[in-house]
């Protein structure tokens, strides 16, 4: 099964809304020649220059590796993509092109700072606006708050009408989230700065992390995620700079697979019938030496899911479900 992108290039043109123009699969491809060769490469850069440190990779290649995760998520055990209709695909590609693009103006509330960018393709993305604010949304979803909630999915319509297509905007905004969660894996580190130890100290955890985790892979027919994780023991045995904190590799590990652990439970609320993933399997292997034949120190592994009955913590029914007007006592109240 081709990736994702791949894919939407052999759709016929017939299977999308009228284009008034340039058909979707090349309108698409000439989105992201452009941002491949003129935005992406120069989003961690901008981050530097407003002063958010040296971020890991979000060039071409963390694009690539996002939409080839959200392909693993989508892929049936058969290998065909069920369920997503061409259209939907073009809406999820170009949104995973643009997501992480705000970091241009810095990393806080990034998410948000599209609309420029957006601006700036001008013709590239069409001349629809109702199309351009569907991808600005799905995009801008995968992160952040939203009035100080990180629940950024919720408020978009589960599915409405764009362009005479009905369009699955939480699903989509959900698969990128996740896709995007699963992408921090080695190919992201600056590992040859590492080594030579100039990344900034307070950057130092986010590289270390990324260059630790070696294999994500996604199992859909298991509904499971792979996380396997590499590193040497003097690694383990020191502290690495995470903004103005030092932390232990390990710590950041459990914390970050944690934070998966918690994103899989908030995406797959938005994805069913598409994707389904209970479980992130992780193992950590600590050797003592660089030499190929050294023994792994003792490995660590666990899985992440959903355990036990779930925790109720509202102190009444109103702070669970705020949408109640009318409480049991108000009600019996009213009938004597």
């Amino acid at each position: 099964m081709p990736p994702l992108d791949e894919w939407l290039s052999l759709q016929a043109d017939n299977v999308f809304p009228f284009h008034n123009g340039i058909p979707y699969p090349r309108r698409y491809l000439n989105v992201s020649d452009y941002l491949n060769v003129n935005v992406h490469p120069h989003v961690e850069k901008g981050a530097i220059i407003q002063g958010d440190g040296f971020l890991t990779d979000h060039g071409p290649r963390h694009i690539s590796t996002v939409i080839r995760r959200a392909g693993d998520l989508l892929r049936h055990p058969h290998g065909s993509y069920p369920n997503l209709k061409p259209y939907e695909v073009y809406l999820l590609l170009v949104a995973a092109h643009l997501h992480d693009v705000g970091n241009i103006y810095g990393r806080e509330g990034h998410e948000t700072k599209l609309a420029d960018i957006i601006t700036h393709l001008n013709s590239l993305l069409g001349t629809d606006s109702v199309e351009r604010r569907a991808v600005a949304k799905i995009a801008s979803a995968h992160g952040g708050k939203r009035n100080g909630s990180k629940d950024t999915i919720d408020e978009l319509p589960s599915i409405d009408g764009l362009l005479g297509e009905d369009v699955r905007y939480q699903a989509l905004a959900a698969l990128l989230r996740f896709a995007d969660e699963l992408s921090d894996d080695s190919h992201r580190a600056a590992s040859t700065l590492a080594a030579l130890g100039v990344i900034p100290r307070e950057s130092e955890v986010y590289h270390a992390y990324a260059a630790a985790l070696h294999t994500v892979q996604v199992r859909p027919e298991e509904r499971v995620v792979l996380l396997r994780f590499q590193f040497l023991k003097r690694d383990a045995t020191r502290t690495y700079g995470k903004r103005n904190e030092n932390v232990y590799l390990l710590d950041e590990i459990y914390k970050r697979t944690l934070k998966m652990h918690f994103e899989r439970q908030y995406c797959m609320r938005f994805t069913h019938g598409l994707v389904r993933i209970d479980a992130i399997d992780v193992r950590i292997d600590v050797y003592s030496d660089a030499n190929s034949l050294s023994p792994c120190i003792e490995p660590i592994g666990y899985r992440l899911r959903d355990r036990g009955y779930p925790a109720i913590t509202a102190v009444s029914i109103k702070d669970y479900c705020p949408e109640i007007t009318t409480t049991g006592d108000s009600l019996n109240r009213s009938l004597t």
